[in-house]
């Protein structure tokens, strides 16, 4: 028996006569949507799916329209109209999605903390837009680096809680905490120093680094100090500046006259102090 709530418990055929045809309707939604991988939740209300994805670019409305009564399409947002029978198209669609994966859970991950982690990155905005994660007692907490590229909403139904802050997110587990991220280290990037990967969990160093080269390296730094949530680097020469860089990595930079800013969240008294390492 899992230990979280599965997508496998909705894949299961649904008994109705009308099987056959919401499989259709549901192939036709999941392609104009995408396909199953720009799709990043779905949910049904009363009479519409609502469907998350990730790039709106690829959504083809036209291509449902004789399907459906109607779509409403709202940034990463698509509402398909489908009637008192939603719920079934829901489980179809869902059932198209999750069908595959869900088997392989069944096998390798009877627990469902693969399938969390996995579920936990998604919402992050994926493994590219996260920048390090953690864990205290009960939770995980994931700083990443744009965070309108998160989806709260979707997680919630697993978990016991989700906790935003303005640049990172602790998702509430529970006692399994440690094995999930566990799981969730493994989706995650590795580190360009395989040589950090022991001694900086958390990504610190490496990040330090990154600002380091970026500002021109040590020998271009005549000093540096933070605010709040940035780092500020003042050099000698602009022109051996690289953004490029860093900016990846963190939320944002700011160019001044003689100095450039690093926006790197809460944590930047404890990357400050690693920039200050590298600077002897």
């Amino acid at each position: 028996m899992s230990f979280f709530k599965h997508e496998k418990e909705i894949a299961a055929p649904c008994e109705h006569e009308d099987l056959y045809e919401y499989t259709i309707i549901a192939g036709k939604i999941v392609g104009s949507a995408g396909g199953e991988e720009n799709i990043k939740s779905c949910e049904a209300c009363t009479t519409r799916l609502t469907i998350h994805v990730k790039d709106p670019e690829k959504v083809d409305t036209e291509s449902v329209k004789d399907s459906v009564p109607g779509v409403i399409t709202k940034d990463d947002l698509v509402q398909y109209i489908v009637g008192p029978d939603v719920k079934f198209v829901e489980k179809a669609v869902r059932q198209l999605i999750f069908a595959e994966k869900d088997q392989e859970d069944d096998i390798n991950d009877p627990h469902g903390f693969v399938f969390l982690a996995r579920k936990i990155v998604e919402s992050a905005g994926g493994r590219q837009n996260i920048i390090s994660s953690s864990r205290c007692t009960t939770r995980i907490k994931i700083h990443v680096k744009d965070m309108s590229q998160t989806d709260t909403e979707y997680i919630k139904k697993y978990i016991a809680g989700v906790i935003v802050k303005e640049d990172y997110i602790e998702y509430v587990i529970g006692h399994a905490v440690g094995f999930i991220e566990k799981e969730v280290e493994k989706l995650l990037p590795e580190p360009e120093d395989p040589a950090l990967a022991s001694c900086d969990p958390h990504g610190f160093i490496f990040l330090a680094n990154k600002i380091v080269e970026s500002a021109g390296g040590k020998e271009n730094i005549l000093s540096s100090d933070s605010c709040t949530t940035r780092i500020r680097m003042y050099v000698k020469d602009f022109s051996k500046v690289n953004e490029d860089i860093v900016k990846d990595y963190i939320p944002g930079i700011i160019k001044s006259d003689d100095n450039i800013e690093y926006v790197v969240g809460h944590t930047v008294k404890i990357i400050e102090k690693e920039v200050k390492n590298l600077l002897k």
